[in-house]
């Protein structure tokens, strides 16, 4: 059982990684994918999609193992300090904090999939098309997913929050 400034390096590791992926994803949505939607970035349905599934293939590799690492940080500590009765409350918040971090899993799974799975085929199945202007499908599915993307973020960023309030009180 770690004490002391294990515990605190723990806490520092939940919440840096928490942060980086929430900012990750953030940013991501509000800098990097809207990028892509610039007329001059693209020059067909199928090269945006090729951009964003660039894109997506990056993000896929970095957050889920930064992920698992940020829930698994909170988790730790809140099994840790489970066992001690005047600890319990902390416990708790470091237990919703792991499972905000986590809950982009199923978020992700669930509510990003079809559009993620749609943007994917366009990217590998979709003709080269002509020009196009800004009312195309695939933009509609890149903004779609730029919006889910800032809410996945936002989740990671309550876990960050409900982390620090706990590591803080």
């Amino acid at each position: 059982m770690l004490t002391g400034k294990g515990i605190r390096m723990v806490q520092a590791l939940g919440i840096a990684s928490s942060a980086f992926l929430s900012g990750t994803m953030i940013s991501t949505s509000i800098i990097a994918a809207p990028a892509l939607l610039t007329p001059s970035m693209f020059y067909s349905s199928n090269h945006l999609a090729l951009q964003w599934r660039n894109l997506y293939m990056r993000g896929s590799r970095v957050g889920p193992p930064i992920t698992l690492l940020a829930s698994s940080a909170y988790l730790f500590i809140a099994y840790t300090l489970f066992g001690n009765s005047n600890a319990r409350s902390l416990a708790q918040l470091y237990a919703i904090a792991g499972a905000l971090t986590f809950g982009v899993v199923p978020y992700t799974m669930f509510a990003m999939k079809p559009t993620n799975d749609t943007l994917i085929l366009k990217a590998i199945d979709g003709p080269v098309q002509e020009p196009l202007s800004k009312t195309g499908e695939t933009e509609d599915l890149v903004e779609r997913w730029i919006t889910k993307n800032l809410i996945r973020g936002l989740i990671a960023l309550g876990g960050t929050a409900v982390g620090l309030y706990a590591t803080l009180v």
